[in-house]
C-alpha cells in the first residue's frame, strides 16, 4: 500500500518567489496534520517557519514589502492574563496576535485581541499592548506608539 500523501498545514507556510529563473514554492508538510503529537497548535509555529522566512528576508533580493500575522500560544495566553491578575478574561479571550508589516522601509506592528465572544471589557487589549511593549523594551527594540 503507497504511504499517504502528505498534506500542507492548517495555516501552512507557502510564499512564491524569484531567485533565479524559475519561480520557487515552499511549503511545510507534516506527515498526519490530524495527529496532536506531530502538529500541538492550529497553525505552524515560528520555530519551524523561521529559517524559511530569514532565508527569504536574507536573500540576495530581499522583499520590499512584507506582512506576517503571528499568535502567541495558547498557554502564553492565559499565563499572561494571570500573571496580570485578570484570569476572569480567559472565558473571552481567544488569542493575542501581532501584525508585522514592513513596506516603504517602515516597519509597523500592530496588536490585535480575538475574543470568544463579543465584550465591552478591553483591559486585555490594553494588557497585551502593554506586554508587547515591554517585550521590545527589554530587547532594545526601539518603538513609537501610534495615536
Amino acid at each position: 500500500m503507497p504511504a499517504p500523501a502528505k498534506r500542507p498545514w492548517k495555516g501552512n507556510f507557502r510564499s512564491n518567489y524569484d531567485r533565479t529563473e524559475n519561480s520557487k514554492k515552499r511549503q511545510l508538510y507534516v506527515e498526519d496534520p490530524c495527529d496532536p503529537e506531530q502538529r500541538p497548535y492550529d497553525r505552524t509555529q515560528w520555530k519551524e517557519i523561521r529559517p524559511y522566512i530569514y532565508d527569504i528576508i536574507k536573500g540576495k533580493q530581499a522583499p520590499s514589502s512584507f506582512h506576517f500575522v503571528l499568535m502567541l500560544k495558547p498557554e502564553h495566553v492565559t499565563a499572561l492574563l494571570e500573571q496580570a491578575g485578570e484570569s476572569q478574561l480567559d472565558a473571552f479571550v481567544q488569542s493575542f496576535l501581532i501584525t508585522v508589516r514592513f513596506s516603504d522601509s517602515v516597519m509597523t506592528i500592530v496588536t490585535g485581541t480575538a475574543y470568544k465572544s463579543f465584550t465591552l471589557d478591553k483591559s486585555a487589549d490594553t494588557l497585551w499592548d502593554k506586554s508587547l511593549q515591554k517585550f521590545l523594551t527589554s530587547r532594545q527594540i526601539d518603538f513609537e506608539l501610534m495615536s
